[in-house]
Parts: structure tokens; C-alpha cells; sequence
């Protein structure tokens, strides 16, 4: 097991956000043998959404399927299952168990490996892009199933809330990439995704 370090910066009014990114695997890289993969659509943690700012904002676990989606579809490693095909499959599945609804999926979709996880946090900044009066905060895990291996070859997590600048002032290239604003949970969350899934297609 090895471990990858990612730290995400903005410049927007000074601010920027820290990510980590927890990769397992070995040989040729998690990845490695997985020519088509279908993806589960995520979990949403039974999280409290009650409260002037939910923990989980509603339909979070869709957002960030559709944005693994996404980032497939920019890679040329993988081909993937198309989410349509996906829901015609979920409804058959029991998802009681992660693991084993990951098992059910790669049968009857015929892929190599399957991408499932759980979305823990979900929290949209308050205010306006250049002056939120708090940031987003996102926490997400996925994991990839091999098919050939018969379990699972790599783990990633993200969990991450905007910052100062100040406070990493070391990280400042990532201004290039998030932009100098405050991000949306789901433009935190696309970055996470980005880099998890460069990871694995490698």
C-alpha cells in the first residue's frame, strides 16, 4: 500500500483547500487488467439533513456519480458502462452488502471492475462565489472491484473543506485548476473526483 498526497488550492478572496487521496494497490497499478468498468451508482451516508446547513445535501450521491461519469469519459484507459444501462441492473441488486452488490453488477453488466463508494459529506458554501460566509465541504470514499481478483484492488478517499490560502500557501498552483473563487460542493467534489480517478487510470 502506498500513499498519495493531494493538497488543492484557490486564490479566490485568499482561499484554498487541502485534499488526500488514500490509493491501494500493487503491480502495475490498481487499475491494471480492467478494460471496462461499470459504476454503482454512490451511497449517500445516512447523515442528519435536518438543520439550517444539512451535513448531506439532498441528491448528493447522484451528483457525484454523474461526475465519475464524467471523468471517465475524459480518460482513454477504461471504457465504461453507460448509466443507463447501469439502472436498468441496480433495481435487481441487493445493496444491503457493498461488496456483493458489486459482484451482482460486474455479472450481469459484463464488465472487468466495478467503482462503488459512499458520500459522507456534501455541504454547499453559503453566499455568493467571491464573499461565502462558509465554504464547501465535501467527503466521499470509492472503491474499485476487480472481477479477476475477486476483490477489491484499490481504495480512495476525499474529504476536504475550503481554507485560507494562508494556511497552505505552499500549494498556491492549484488557483490554475479550481479558479479564485469560493467552490460549490460540487465543484469541490469534481476536483476530488478528477484526481481519484486519474489515479486509477494511470
Amino acid at each position: 500500500m502506498f500513499r498519495v498526497v493531494r493538497v488543492f488550492v484557490v486564490l479566490g478572496s485568499a482561499w484554498s483547500i487541502a485534499a488526500c487521496s488514500l490509493i491501494s494497490g500493487g503491480g502495475d497499478g490498481p487499475g491494471s487488467g480492467l478494460g471496462r468498468l461499470a459504476v454503482m451508482p454512490l451511497r449517500e451516508s445516512p447523515e442528519s439533513r435536518g438543520g439550517d446547513r444539512p451535513t448531506l445535501e439532498s441528491h448528493a450521491g447522484r451528483a457525484v456519480t454523474a461526475q465519475i461519469y464524467g471523468a471517465l469519459s475524459e480518460q482513454t484507459r477504461f471504457r465504461f458502462v453507460p448509466d443507463l444501462e447501469v439502472e436498468s441492473y441496480v433495481g435487481r441488486i441487493d445493496r444491503s452488502d457493498q461488496l456483493a452488490a458489486a459482484r451482482q453488477l460486474a455479472e450481469l453488466s459484463g464488465a472487468d471492475g466495478v467503482l462503488f463508494g459512499t458520500v459522507y459529506r456534501f455541504q454547499d458554501r453559503i453566499g455568493p462565489r467571491y464573499a461565502a460566509s462558509a465554504p464547501a465541504s465535501v467527503s466521499l470514499a470509492l472503491s474499485l472491484y476487480s472481477v479477476n481478483e475477486d476483490k477489491i484492488v484499490w481504495e480512495g478517499q476525499f474529504d476536504e473543506t475550503q481554507e485560507p490560502l494562508s494556511s497552505n500557501i505552499l500549494n498556491a498552483w492549484m488557483f490554475w485548476r479550481g479558479g479564485a473563487h469560493w467552490f460549490t460542493a460540487r465543484e469541490l467534489s469534481r476536483l476530488g473526483i478528477e484526481d481519484l480517478i486519474g489515479e486509477i487510470s494511470r
